[in-house]
């Protein structure tokens, strides 16, 4: 019979990755929006213990700490109920930093009413509550916020002194509203640079990652077919040998040349001649099965590498691939062009030999194939 300690599903379990899971949710935005409201426990949970300090010298009303944290912390947990349950995904904002903001700021406000001697230590949490979360508001919520938060202290302030439950200095209250008034304008321009610096750096990445993705293409790329290039098919090739050597599965290489491509360019001249490469590239990758990698190996060379095959399979492909360049037609290119054909040879890797030597015997099947007529395919077999 299965105890809690063998259900992963439980906090309690044997599980702490289910666990987390169980607590923070499976969605990013969710487990994202949790952690951040969960750093919030720390202030909130300081503050508390501060208060209970000044409750036990005798300086706070116990009552009031105890209503102040009860109201905090059941908040706390109301958006935490929000957010597991996943409610606030259907929020245009997900994170609900703005209904945290306006929370925060009602406790400050009802600390401020209700805590006479704290009220200085209320005003300096505004500052930490504020900051927290602003940089993440729009400017028009940082507005809002901003011009709500002297107006909730005073509302609160009144109506907790009309109850009887806070005494009112008005001398006191001036200066410290007055301090509020100055703190959250500066605020406001801080957070306002912040924001600027963290959408600059946010854009900053976002351009680096682009710029990174595009060096990367480049790198294995070939700038004229936009094939792989041979630096990226020979990392492969090696990658290749080495799974060949742990679970003993060969993979074929096949070496296509062009055929009579200098007399294309003697006759057309380079332009055609590259434009006849584009043209090849752009015809056989649609061909290839998804696990084939086409690249350009040079010159007028194109070498095809197929994992886990056998040389029958990759020499009906290679007829494909002939057929595909006979029904071309070649002369909507360029005008008197002839057919464009090419020879391949091919060969099966063997676990034994290093990359260097199944190139060495790929390239003597080329030779042969285009010694024995072109537009052939020619398979060498391991010595």
């Amino acid at each position: 019979m299965s105890t809690s300690h063998d259900d992963p599903s439980l906090p309690g379990g044997a599980h702490p990755t289910a666990a987390w899971s169980w607590l923070l949710g499976t969605a990013p935005l969710t487990r994202q929006a949790i952690k951040r409201l969960g750093w919030l426990l720390a202030p909130y949970g300081f503050s508390c213990s501060v208060l209970g300090i000044g409750v036990l010298m005798g300086l706070l009303p116990g009552w009031k700490v105890a209503l102040l944290a009860s109201c905090s912390f059941t908040g706390l947990l109301v958006f935490y109920g929000l957010m597991r349950s996943g409610w606030h995904l259907r929020r245009r904002e997900p994170s609900l930093a703005y209904a945290r903001v306006l929370f925060s700021v009602c406790c400050v406000a009802l600390a401020y009413a209700l805590l006479e001697p704290a009220r200085g230590l209320a005003l300096q949490y505004l500052c930490v509550i504020l900051v927290f979360d602003m940089t993440r508001l729009t400017t028009r919520q940082v507005r809002m916020a901003a011009m709500l938060t002297p107006v909730l202290i005073v509302a609160t302030l009144v109506a907790a002194w009309h109850l009887g439950l806070a005494s009112l200095d008005f001398n006191t209250e001036v200066v410290n509203l007055a301090m509020a008034a100055v703190m959250v304008p500066v605020l406001l321009i801080v957070s306002g640079t912040a924001r600027r610096v963290r959408r600059q750096m946010l854009e900053t990445r976002a351009e680096l990652t682009q710029a990174l993705e595009r060096t990367q293409a480049l790198a294995i790329r070939d700038g004229l077919t936009g094939l792989y290039n041979r630096r990226h098919l020979q990392q492969r090739l090696s990658e290749e040998l080495q799974r060949q050597r742990r679970n003993h599965r060969p993979f074929c290489v096949a070496l296509l040349d062009i055929d009579h491509f200098k007399l294309i360019n003697d006759r057309h001249g380079h332009a055609v001649g590259d434009m006849v490469l584009r043209e090849v590239a752009r015809l056989l990758p649609p061909l290839l099965p998804p696990t084939a990698l086409l690249a350009r190996w040079g010159g007028e060379e194109f070498l095809l590498l197929m994992p886990d095959t056998a040389p029958a399979p990759v020499r009906e492909l290679l007829e494909r691939l002939h057929q595909a360049l006979a029904r071309e037609d070649w002369h909507a290119l360029v005008e008197g062009m002839t057919p464009v054909t090419f020879s391949a040879g091919l060969c099966q890797s063997v676990a034994t030999d290093e990359i260097h030597r199944t190139l060495e015997r790929v390239d003597q099947a080329l030779y042969e194939a285009k010694a024995t007529g072109r537009n052939r395919t020619v398979t060498k077999e391991p010595a």
